[in-house]
């Protein structure tokens, strides 16, 4: 016959299920932290998916594909003046530098420099209806090229383009 003292079996049985109890507690509570992660990453990615899709509908909204291949940035009077990167870069033989300027300027231009040097290769007047200006490389020697844009006497950026040739 076998028996069973409760004062020895009790006291482990209790403690065992005071473990139990903490760990269940910790991990609610680690639950509960990652919760609250998990709800402001979803809020974070849901505010930039907004930012993409407005930028988006400005994008094309703005945008007309001419039959050459040129993109046209319509743009209304009050608008800022934008240099954006050329392309191609690097360049070999010719390269196209999209720009937007607004359409109540009086006038505008490009000017291109020698990085070296700091020497000014060009100055390309440009109207207030254009949206791109080519430049060709004919007797420019390879290397390392700034342009500016200026409208109305006032600085508007400076990008980097290089000429490579073969």
């Amino acid at each position: 016959m076998f028996g069973l003292r409760y004062a020895e079996f009790v006291v482990p049985l209790v403690q065992a299920v005071q473990e139990l109890d903490s760990m269940n507690y910790r991990k609610d509570e680690k639950i509960n932290e990652l919760q609250t992660i998990l709800e402001s990453q979803k809020q974070q990615l849901n505010l930039l998916n907004q930012k993409i899709e407005m930028l988006s509908a400005m994008s094309f909204s703005n945008k007309q594909t001419s039959h050459d291949g040129a993109v046209n940035i319509s743009i209304g009077e009050n608008e800022e003046a934008l240099l954006c990167q050329n392309i191609p870069n690097p360049f070999d033989n010719s390269t196209v530098i999209p720009f937007r300027i607004p359409k109540n300027c009086n006038d505008a231009s490009i000017v291109v420099t020698e990085t070296s040097t700091g020497r000014i290769v060009t100055a390309l007047p440009i109207s207030c209806s254009e949206t791109h200006a080519v430049i060709e490389a004919g007797k420019l020697s390879a290397g390392n090229y700034t342009y500016t844009l200026y409208v109305d006497g006032k600085l508007i950026d400076t990008k980097n383009m290089v000429l490579t040739k073969d």
